[in-house]
C-alpha cells in the first residue's frame, strides 16, 4: 500500500468543519449520503463494516437505516476519530465498535459475515482490498462506496501552484475513481451500479475564509511539502484572494460517484 498524507483526517473537529463548508458551497444541494443509501433495503442489516470511517459522517446516516439491533464496526487509521465515530452511531440507537488500524492486506473477519460494507471517500486508499470486501460480504449484502472524479480539485491545485497531474491527490484518486470504479468492482462483483453526483464548490468574493480553510485542509494532498499547510497560508491566501477579486466566483471541481456492488464473485 502506498503512503499518502493522513494528517488532514486526524482532526475530527476540523474535518467536520470542512464537511460543513462543502455542504454550504456545493452547487448540488442533495445530501450525498441520501444519494448513496436511497433505494437500498437496509432494515435487515445487522452486521455492518465501514472502512475509513473517519469521524462518523457516513456512519450516522447508515445507522439510522439499519436494523434496530444492528452494529457498525468502524475501521480507521486515525485513532482520534474513534470517540466521534462511536458517538455518531450510538446517537442513532445502534451499537458500535471502533478499530484503529491501517487497512491493508487481509481483513480480520471470516467469510460472509457482513450484510453491508461501506467505504465513503476512502476506497482509493486501499483498492487492493476489493476482493477482501467481496469475501466478507454476505450473498444478499451490498457494498456501498463513494469516490471522486479524477478531474476533481484541478483549479485548487493550480491556485496552489501545482498542476493536477503532479499533485499526490491525482494518483490517489485514480486508484479508485468515478471513471474506473465500476470496472474495478466488476472483477469481484457480478452486479454493479454507478450513480453520478455532479457537483462543484462555488465561493463568492466575500467567502474567502471558507475557501482558504478548505484549501488548507486539502493542501497536504496537493503540495506534500506543505505538511500542516501553515507555511503556505499567506501565499495561498494571496493567490485565492486575487482570483476572487477578479470578479468571478472561484469554483472547485467536485464531481463524485456512488457505487453499489452486489453478488460477490469470489463466493
Amino acid at each position: 500500500m502506498e503512503r499518502f498524507p493522513l494528517a488532514p483526517f486526524a482532526d475530527p473537529k476540523r474535518h467536520r468543519l470542512i464537511s460543513e463548508i462543502i455542504r454550504r458551497h456545493s452547487t448540488n444541494v442533495a445530501d450525498i449520503r441520501s444519494i448513496a443509501l436511497n433505494g437500498l433495503e437496509l432494515n435487515f442489516a445487522s452486521d455492518v463494516l465501514e472502512l475509513g470511517c473517519g469521524f462518523g459522517f457516513m456512519a450516522k446516516a447508515v445507522a439510522a437505516r439499519i436494523s434496530s439491533h444492528g452494529k457498525i464496526i468502524g475501521v480507521d487509521a486515525c485513532s482520534e476519530n474513534g470517540p466521534e465515530f462511536l458517538s455518531a452511531v450510538r446517537s442513532q440507537g445502534r451499537d458500535a465498535e471502533f478499530h484503529c488500524q491501517l487497512v491493508s492486506g487481509e481483513l480480520p473477519w471470516p467469510d460472509q459475515c457482513f450484510d453491508l460494507v461501506v467505504a465513503s471517500y476512502s476506497l482509493y486508499f486501499f483498492p487492493e482490498l476489493i476482493p477482501e470486501i467481496a469475501r466478507v460480504l454476505r450473498r444478499q449484502g451490498v457494498f456501498v462506496t463513494i469516490t471522486h472524479s479524477e478531474r476533481s480539485f484541478a483549479r485548487l491545485c493550480e491556485a496552489a501552484g501545482t498542476p493536477l497531474q503532479e499533485a499526490p491527490i491525482f494518483p490517489l484518486i485514480r486508484r479508485f475513481s468515478a471513471e474506473n470504479g465500476q470496472d474495478r468492482l466488476a472483477r469481484c462483483f457480478a452486479d454493479t451500479e454507478r450513480i453520478d453526483y455532479p457537483n462543484q464548490l462555488l465561493f463568492e468574493r466575500d467567502q474567502l475564509e471558507d475557501l482558504l480553510a478548505y484549501a488548507l485542509f486539502k493542501l497536504p494532498l496537493i503540495r506534500p511539502e506543505a505538511e500542516s499547510g501553515l507555511s503556505f497560508s499567506a501565499p495561498l491566501r494571496e493567490a485565492l484572494e486575487r482570483r476572487l477579486v477578479e470578479g468571478e466566483p472561484f469554483s472547485i471541481e467536485k464531481d463524485d460517484a456512488v457505487f453499489h456492488a452486489r453478488t460477490p464473485r469470489c463466493l
